[in-house]
């Protein structure tokens, strides 16, 4: 996930956020304190606020902006509050994935917004 553009709130304080391409999409995350740099890859995990609609479903893993500015990621349940998406990234979600979903299951939730952790 190769970051392509970052606005920065704040310099002095590395306050930013950074726009991201999945390969599916790009998408927005929020950082700070911020050291990345225009074309680095993300490194660190990923922390999504506001989950909902969660659903096991098909296609490929990743990251994208919805039309209405939300987040859709699509995933693999690595436990009960982790999903792996892409090679190593790993996204952290604010809510249990215990109930109906098990380790290996593709699932997609919508996130009102994205942390590096």
């Amino acid at each position: 996930m190769k970051i392509v553009y970052i606005d920065w709130l704040s310099l002095e304080s590395k306050e930013a956020f950074m726009h991201v391409d999945s390969c599916v999409g790009e998408f927005v995350v929020f950082c700070h304190p911020c050291s990345y740099c225009i074309s680095d890859n993300v490194v660190d995990g990923l922390y999504c606020m506001s989950v909902g609609n969660v659903a096991v479903t098909a296609g490929r893993c990743g990251i994208f902006m919805n039309n209405d500015g939300s987040c859709i990621v699509r995933g693999v349940v690595d436990g009960i509050r982790d999903v792996v998406v892409g090679s190593d990234v790993r996204v952290e979600v604010d809510v249990d994935l215990g109930c109906g979903f098990k380790v290996g299951d593709l699932v997609q939730f919508s996130c009102g917004r994205i942390d590096v952790l």
